[in-house]
């Protein structure tokens, strides 16, 4: 074990402001000042953020970390891929996609193509396929797609098998020395997430219930999460692994809100619960376009109903991007609560 510690400095990409700070949260965009939805810039503006972890080097807090089993041609294909996504500090977006969801993965594409500022972030964005018609789907919109033919076996409802495949997809990634936001398909990215973001956390995650930024009492849902590589959070996705075992049965929410607060007495003050005004679900309540970063239909369940959620979602945010700026402060950029029907 390395015990010499080093500062290591980190950069958030966040695009569209010239302040050398991350703003205050929960800030209103004010119709983003007339929002220039579609900037003809890529380049990435890059937030300074400094914190300690327990190596020298990203080079030597790869060969020092547990790979656990990762070897081999898959997991040099998934290096590469990484290299190739990642912004200049490490951050990468990672999602997963398998057939039952190419068509939620088509708009979820979408929606950072017409978000204002988040079109660039694709180029972070690695989606592990699940099966062969996920990859080709992949492949067929996006560039930075993996899919291992050898995987874990994994048992019980579909519902479990994903958790555990996000679990272990996401320690692969952190254990390779990556930072990631991780986000499900049906979370529709209409603004730059980061922005929200507080600088001194190891792990971001988004609730269905918001009790308040550090309140245990919010309940996360699994759904969007920033997690910083460190040793406390590889620690972080083994007890949430132990956690789904212990309570097989329950829903991911419920499994990983006990994991959060059993498994992260270690952070201090360093978890972060997302505020569900700015990253919520579009059927629990009023959604206010002027101030909404990512958008979840997960309330749906029904392939179906989830795609018209998603759709209701792209038109909303349409009319809204059309409105001039005087139309885009008034009530009408108010999306009402949607109601699935099953």
């Amino acid at each position: 074990m390395f015990l010499t510690n080093y500062t290591l400095s980190f950069s958030f990409f966040l695009l569209g402001s010239s302040s050398l700070f991350f703003p205050h949260r929960h800030e209103k965009t004010d119709s983003d000042q007339s929002r220039a939805l579609h900037s003809s810039s890529s380049n990435l503006n890059l937030f300074c953020h400094t914190f300690t972890v327990p190596d020298k080097s990203i080079k030597l807090l790869r060969a020092h970390r547990n790979q656990d089993g990762f070897t081999g041609k898959e997991t040099r294909e998934l290096k590469k891929l990484l290299k190739g996504a990642a912004n200049n500090d490490n951050m990468v977006i990672i999602a997963m996609l398998d057939e039952a969801q190419n068509s939620v993965f088509d708009l979820f594409i979408q929606s950072f193509k017409v978000g204002n500022g988040t079109s660039s972030l694709l180029n972070h964005l690695v989606v592990l396929a699940l099966d062969r018609e996920g990859f080709e789907r992949c492949g067929a919109l996006h560039s930075h797609c993996y899919f291992p033919k050898h995987t874990s076996n994994l048992r019980g409802s579909r519902e479990t098998m994903m958790m555990a495949r996000q679990i272990e997809f996401s320690r692969q990634v952190l254990e390779l020395a990556y930072n990631l936001i991780y986000t499900d398909l049906d979370v529709m990215w209409f603004r730059n997430p980061v922005r929200q973001f507080d600088c001194i956390s190891l792990l971001i995650l988004a609730t269905e219930r918001y009790r308040g930024e550090r309140s245990f009492g919010s309940r996360a849902n699994g759904a969007f999460m920033f997690v910083l590589s460190a040793d406390q959070t590889i620690e972080f996705f083994k007890t949430w692994r132990l956690t789904m075992r212990l309570y097989a049965g329950e829903d991911r929410a419920a499994i990983l809100t006990r994991a959060v607060r059993e498994g992260t007495y270690n952070f201090g003050p360093k978890v972060q619960l997302l505020d569900t005004d700015l990253f919520g679900d579009v059927c629990r309540r009023d959604m206010d376009l002027r101030e909404i970063y990512t958008a979840r239909a997960g309330c749906c369940m029904e392939r179906g109903d989830k795609l018209s959620a998603m759709r209701a979602l792209a038109r909303a945010w349409r009319n809204y991007t059309a409105m001039s700026v005087e139309e885009g402060r008034s009530s009408s950029a108010i999306m009402a609560r949607y109601k699935c029907r099953s």
